[in-house]
């Protein structure tokens, strides 16, 4: 997973991070990638937001081939008739729990972004490891009349610039009254978009065309335990092929099924 695709990621974690407890509801109004800061679209956002700004890309001096990929997270909050800030900083009221952005602060958001693993669906995919580069952090209002606050924080990823598909894992297959049930983990990846379950009798599947058709599972955000119960395929030992269906090109079409976990049962 190349720089590109580490961003792409990061942005699709920051969309659909959720808070944990109570309504579990979105953490961010609004995520955009921007070339840089710009106070004159403030009026474009709905709060909290949060603005991903690239600050650098360069190879490693030793390692050529990997690359360390820098960039600033803008966590942005409106809190009205807050005439000093503290509400947006630390929260207006005893909100912990509830499971929503409303009435929190900056550092509240903060943490609730940090435990929602923004990385998770990378490794082991090219992301060697990522920091928090907490020296960036700062709180300051951008906007008086709206009583706009943002905390700057920055992150830094050592990566390959390698573009990789991941297979499905930690599966297994149940023999169940006939039945076989599948369970199954797949990455939770901005560009996968579904995952293949082609079934075989004598060998294992090599490909989405080697073998039975038996379904396909659409991807659903945040969601990464899956399972399905073929019904009745007869009686044998049957090998699974679980393939990641990926979506190079962006549109809503599969360019790549290379990720391939094979699961054996017998009936």
């Amino acid at each position: 997973m190349g720089s590109r695709h580490i961003i792409k990621q990061f942005l699709y974690r920051l969309s659909i991070s959720k808070h944990t407890g109570g309504a579990e509801g979105l953490i961010f109004s609004f995520v955009q990638l921007s070339d840089g800061f710009k106070k004159e679209s403030l009026g474009d956002m709905r709060f909290p937001a949060a603005i991903v700004i690239i600050t650098g890309n360069r190879p490693d001096e030793e390692h050529p081939e990997f690359s360390i990929l820098s960039f600033e997270v803008n966590l942005l909050i409106a809190s009205r008739s807050d005439a000093f800030g503290e509400g947006a900083i630390i929260g207006k009221h005893f909100t912990a729990n509830d499971g929503t952005s409303d009435g929190k602060g900056l550092f509240q958001i903060y943490k609730a972004m940090a435990e929602a693993s923004m990385f998770q669906g990378m490794a082991p995919e090219g992301l060697i490891y990522w920091k928090s580069l907490r020296q960036n952090q700062m709180v300051e209002i951008i906007d008086q009349d709206t009583r706009i606050h943002r905390l700057r924080c920055g992150y830094e990823c050592f990566l390959f610039e390698r573009q990789t598909f991941i297979s499905p894992s930690s599966g297994s297959a149940t023999e169940n009254s006939g039945d076989v049930d599948l369970a199954f983990k797949i990455p939770d990846r901005w560009d996968l978009l579904s995952t293949s379950i082609i079934r075989k009798s004598g060998s294992a599947p090599t490909s989405i065309s080697d073998g039975t058709a038996v379904t396909s599972i659409s991807k659903v955000s945040g969601e990464t335990d899956y399972t399905y119960t073929d019904p009745a395929p007869g009686s044998g030992t049957w090998f699974y092929g679980l393939f990641g269906n990926y979506d190079i090109d962006e549109d809503g079409v599969t360019d790549n099924n290379s990720g391939l976990l094979v699961l054996e049962v017998t009936v």
